[in-house]
Parts: C-alpha cells; structure tokens; sequence
C-alpha cells in the first residue's frame, strides 16, 4: 500500500515556507521585536503573574505552570516507550531518523540561544530568549506522533490528532504569557521544527515505500 504524504515539490514548498518564517523570526528578534511588537504587548496582558494575590490569578498562574511543564525535559520519558514500539514495529529508519532530527533540533535550537543576545520579556534568566527550548521539545514530541500518524505507523482518531496541534499551540502561549519568551522565540521554534519533521517524514516516507516496493 503506498502512503499517503505530499510529495517532494510539496515538500520543499512547506520546509521553504518554514525556512522563510524562521528567517522573519529570527530579523524580528534581532530587530528588538519591530514587526510582533503590538502582538507581544497585548499578548502580555494576559500576564500570569505570582505575585498578585487574588485566588483568580493564583489558579491561573497553577494551570498556566502546568501547561507549560509540558514542553520540559520531562517529555523525553515518553520518547522511550514510543521508540520500544517502534523497535517492536521493525522502523528501524523511522528510529534512526527521528533520533537524527531530535539531535539536530535541539543542537541548532542550543547553538541559537548562545549566540543571539535576546532578553526575556518580564523575566531576567540566565540564558538568552530566541528560540524557545520549550516550545521545540513539545513541537519535536507532538510532530512525531502526528509524522508517524501520516505514515500509517500509528492510526489516531480525528480528536487526537487535533489534540496534538492544539498541545504545542497552548505551551507556546503560556511560555509568552508567563514572561519567558516573545512570540518569534515561539514561532521560530515551531518553524524550526516543523520543517525539519516534515523533511525527516518525506525521506522515512521514501525508504518505506521502496523496500515495500522491493518485497512485493
């Protein structure tokens, strides 16, 4: 059975689409935020903020902390049995790539936050904003499963496949409105990502269907 994935001009046209968001992240950031400026102020409205006492704001900033955790080291742990299955599966280029692409996500994504000087928005913390380590580890976690949905690995229902876009979506938002980072640190992270997953799915998606081509 041959699978469902876009083909290889469709596949450059959303890793080019990705490269060029990331581009407009990153001048955003070295332009002090002149093009998301607006967005950032009114996004940091919703500010979740410790310090204000009232009960309102005290469950918000409990569930907000906990949405964010989310994209924490944490989410690795829950790469080990999925790479169990996969082993059980016999995906063995699905194993290699993926681990390939989470190596060099979060190398470039390390690299990125050493090099360009980027305050965080409320917060001062030891490492630099752009891009978002958060907002990457979720999008590398939540994207596999939904590049190994495509690929018919793993069948899920329509209400978790929209699960998993909305889950990044959400600890984006609550890295922003906690003060860690700015809306291109998140962008940046989710075009970053993004790109890169769609790549690795297209060549997984290419050796998977030649050795079934090569069995039958």
């Amino acid at each position: 059975m041959v699978m469902d994935y876009p083909n290889g001009k469709q596949v450059l046209k959303v890793v080019l689409l990705c490269l060029t968001v990331f581009i407009m992240a990153f001048y955003d950031t070295y332009t002090n935020h002149s093009l998301t400026n607006p967005i950032n102020q009114w996004l940091l409205q919703f500010y979740a903020d410790p310090t204000i006492g009232s009960s309102w704001q005290y469950y918000y900033h409990k569930v907000v902390t906990k949405i964010t955790h989310l994209g924490g080291d944490l989410i690795y742990y829950f790469l080990v049995p999925l790479f169990c299955f996969l082993i059980y599966k016999r995906s063995w280029a699905t194993i290699i790539l993926t681990t390939i692409s989470i190596f060099f996500i979060l190398k470039v994504t390390f690299f990125l936050k050493q090099s360009i000087e980027s305050p965080r928005p409320l917060l001062s913390l030891a490492d630099n904003s752009f891009p978002s380590g958060h907002a990457a580890r979720v999008t590398i976690w939540c994207g596999i499963l939904l590049l190994l949905n495509k690929i018919r690995i793993i069948n899920f229902s329509l209400f978790w496949r929209n699960t998993l876009i909305a889950i990044p979506l959400l600890v984006g938002f609550t890295r922003i409105v906690l003060g860690r980072h700015w809306l291109s640190d998140v962008v940046g992270s989710y075009a970053l990502t993004i790109g890169i997953l769609i790549f690795t799915g297209y060549i997984i998606h290419r050796i998977t269907h030649y050795q079934q081509h090569y069995e039958s």
